[in-house]
């Protein structure tokens, strides 16, 4: 199970743009049981990955002693450069010994030369499965300079060997009216990326953000796409509302899950 999910915004929260840090870190400290236990219900073996977008700085420690606490096998991958808000993942490390088919950081080697150590290198994390020899990138487009952004993550894509497997899973804001076009979305996913949700029968008007945008994607290269449907089924839990202004995306392991299709509409 790969799971990816915005938690910066309290959807049960006034007035929230008007908070200042301090009001919102202590509004995030009254959720944050709630936040670990949806993440620790989602991590149900060590294959399964999480992706966190906007996890802020002072979340980090916190969200780290958890994990080792309550998940020992698990850690947290965190940017090499962490910045003011930052997408992490929740992952099992690679165990050599017994040839276990988990996952393994790879901190600033797929990012790090495009984005290099400045204000974006703390939006993308990628995993590398040894095994499979394929990617999970978590990514969290920035709203704005988002020109930018498509660029040096297109730059990223373009320089991936040809017959690499990746899956690109976050935040995109790439839906709503304010925000700069959706065509830039579009020309990254002209590099051969598609988009598993449309492809697995989802539809384009499914809502992942409050305002009823869909902003939250899983993209996979092209050659990969029937793997990828013949492996996972996604879906869009939109069962936590309060917890954040964005809902979970899921890809779950078909063969391991018995969940109901949530979000499809």
């Amino acid at each position: 199970m790969i799971t990816s999910w915005n938690i910066n915004n309290m959807v049960g929260t006034q007035d929230w743009s008007e908070m200042d840090e301090a009001a919102k870190e202590n509004e995030r400290k009254k959720f944050r049981d709630d936040i670990m236990s949806y993440i620790i219900s989602r991590l149900n073996n060590k294959n399964d990955v999480f992706f966190i977008h906007e996890l802020p700085k002072s979340e980090v420690q916190w969200l780290s002693d958890t994990i080792a606490e309550k998940l020992p096998d698990f850690t947290l991958a965190v940017p090499e450069s962490p910045g003011k808000i930052n997408t992490v993942a929740v992952y099992a490390p690679q165990v050599y010994n017994f040839g276990v088919n988990h996952y393994i950081c790879c901190r600033g080697t797929y990012g790090k030369k495009k984005f290099g150590n400045g204000a974006y290198i703390n939006r993308i994390i990628c995993l590398r499965n040894k095994k499979d020899k394929h990617l999970l990138v978590g990514v969290h487009v920035k709203s704005e300079d988002t020109f930018t952004f498509y660029q040096l993550l297109s730059n990223v894509h373009s320089d991936l060997p040809e017959d690499t497997s990746v899956i690109y899973m976050g935040d995109f804001n790439a839906c709503a009216p304010y925000k700069p076009a959706k065509s830039l979305l579009y020309g990254f996913m002209s590099l051969g990326l598609a988009d598993i949700w449309l492809e697995s029968g989802g539809r384009s008007t499914t809502q992942t953000h409050k305002d009823g945008m869909r902003l939250d994607y899983a993209l996979t290269d092209s050659g990969s796409i029937q793997t990828m449907l013949r492996k996972y089924k996604m879906y869009i839990d939109n069962t936590v509302p309060m917890l954040s202004d964005h809902c979970p995306i899921i890809l779950s392991e078909k063969a391991l899950d018995g969940l109901i299709m949530a979000g499809e509409d």
